[in-house]
């Protein structure tokens, strides 16, 4: 069962990212590069590829980096 909602998650992603990616491309195309840019990014973050900029881990005494 686990596996089965693993696969329906993995195939909706999929599909948003396939949805999203043409309303980029139909952006682009009306020159509305904002809304694209827009569009990318979330695929970006559908795909867990955008994160947060990185901050240096907090100072623990004894521990070297």
């Amino acid at each position: 069962m686990v596996e089965e909602l693993i696969s329906d998650r993995r195939r909706h992603q999929a599909e948003q990212i396939f949805a999203l990616n043409d309303c980029a491309r139909r952006a682009m195309d009306a020159e509305q590069f904002n809304a694209a840019v827009g569009a990318f990014r979330v695929i970006a973050e559908i795909g867990g590829m955008l994160r947060a900029p990185l901050k240096p881990p907090e100072s623990v005494p004894g521990r070297r980096l």
